[in-house]
């Protein structure tokens, strides 16, 4: 099965999407509020450039890496290279912004990696980074 077609992959990328659109219209009329108060090149960096960025170099270069050097799984879902990628992950958001939601980006990370190892490409993982970025920046503006 290709990845475009997985309804379970669709309702992970547009429930939160829509959930959070759906909250940020009650509280904001109109989005260029909310274009304004980000700022378009965050806007940009944020749904757009990152999510590629961090997924071509989390997902499709070190979880591969790691799968290629690491056997063997915790579960029928979660890999050591999905782990360990997700630990890695979570630590460079660290890095960048010492907070809880930093520490919490773990979580969105083994999803990222599980639909990497199911489809064998970043395709998907670029959809959800996408939609869980844009879903927080509904919610935190």
């Amino acid at each position: 099965m290709k990845f475009y077609h997985d309804k379970n992959l669709g309702l992970l990328i547009n429930i939160p999407l829509l959930l959070a659109l759906s909250i940020f219209s009650y509280q904001h009329y109109v989005l260029g509020e909310a274009v304004e108060s980000i700022g378009f090149l965050n806007l940009v960096l944020l749904v757009g450039v990152y999510p590629l960025l961090e997924e071509y170099v989390f997902r499709g270069l070190f979880q591969t890496y790691c799968l290629k050097k690491l056997q063997g799984s915790i579960n029928p879902w979660l890999s050591f290279a999905n782990l360990i990628t997700s630990v890695v992950f979570a630590c460079s958001h660290l890095l960048v912004n010492f907070t809880l939601l930093s520490v919490l980006t773990f979580f969105p990370s083994l999803i990222y990696g599980y639909y990497r190892e199911k489809y064998n490409t970043i395709a998907p993982c670029v959809g959800l980074h996408v939609s869980f970025n844009c879903t927080y920046l509904l919610l935190s503006h």
